[in-house]
């Protein structure tokens, strides 16, 4: 499976090294589960909207590797808990393009899912593709319920713009 997702530079404000991808479990589902293959890439993109297919949506030579596990487990996870995924590689994003977050993983018949809070938010400014290896999918209006941990060098005044909350 592949998602990907473009958030707005307007939406994050400011330049931030990002270190962590928070997400916030739903009440559904199932509090653990495995994801062989999990990647995480972050890179920029031009685009308000995406495109179907994938590496087309990329500012070329911008697309990173910053999480990378052949299994990802999750486990424990209560309903409407934060849980964090602390990426491998930090992600310098500039502040002034939008940031494009692609995440893949395969599934085998009988895993079991962690449902995340989504947002609906404008067509287009997500992919989705199943199965797992589709260069293309097909255009959402929903992206996940994330916050963007990480650092820069703005005082505590904006400290808010640092970790974007998408709602």
């Amino acid at each position: 499976m592949r998602y990907q997702v473009v958030v707005l530079d307007s939406e994050i404000g400011t330049a931030i090294t990002i270190e962590d991808l928070l997400w916030k479990r739903a009440p559904m589902g199932e509090d653990h589960g495995s994801y062989n293959n999990f990647k995480i890439y972050m890179g920029y993109t031009t685009l308000d909207v995406l495109g179907t297919s994938f590496e087309s949506n990329y500012v070329p030579s911008s697309k990173t590797l910053v999480f990378n596990r052949s299994t990802y487990t999750l486990s424990g996870l209560g309903p409407d808990q934060w849980f964090t995924t602390a990426l491998d590689t930090p992600f310098f994003y500039n502040g002034s393009n939008n940031l494009l977050i692609d995440i893949e993983w395969t599934s085998t018949p009988d895993s079991q899912s962690v449902y995340v809070y989504n947002w609906t938010g404008a067509d287009g400014r997500s992919v989705f593709c199943s199965p797992d290896g589709q260069p293309s999918g097909g255009l959402e209006s929903t992206a996940p319920h994330w916050i963007l941990g990480g650092t820069n060098d703005l005082d505590n005044a904006t400290f808010a713009s640092i970790k974007y909350l998408f709602e």
